[in-house]
């Protein structure tokens, strides 16, 4: 186990800040492998409007659908990230804009994230993900 002395916190919130671009699945990377790399066995995906999905199987499997769905574009910037002075638990917190392909024409939504980052085995993982819709429309 590393002393708090040991750990480059600077360097923990670069390396989570790179790892958190492989959360981002759209169209355009068709890549759930890349997401997955970074998600833990029992993880948990709080999605706006629908139930919690539990576990790597059940996450791939809705990932894969996301994928599916016809996006336009995908962009976030990090507004916030703590990491613990033992540098095993960390935590993100953000905004997203995603415009996608609705039956009308292109949809654009903008919310807030947060992710819940722990050391596993030595490696960054994600345990917990949410993120919640602050408001949606059509863009004419």
């Amino acid at each position: 186990m590393r002393s708090r002395e040991d750990v480059d916190i600077e360097a923990e919130k670069q390396l989570l800040a790179r790892l958190r671009r492989a959360l981002r699945v759209d169209q355009s990377t068709k890549d759930a492998d890349a997401f997955m790399n970074v998600i833990a066995e029992d993880a948990l995906m709080i999605p706006p409007n629908r139930p919690p999905v539990r576990g790597s199987k059940a996450i791939r499997e809705a990932v894969v659908e996301v994928i599916k769905r016809p996006a336009i574009s995908i962009s976030g910037q990090i507004t916030g990230m703590e990491v613990s002075a033992a540098g095993d638990l960390a935590h993100i917190i953000g905004f997203y804009r995603l415009v996608v392909e609705g039956p009308e024409g292109p949809i654009e939504s903008e919310g807030n994230s947060i992710t819940l980052w722990k050391k596993i085995e030595g490696q960054w993982k994600c345990v917990v993900k949410s993120w919640s819709k602050i408001r949606a429309k059509e863009m004419k």
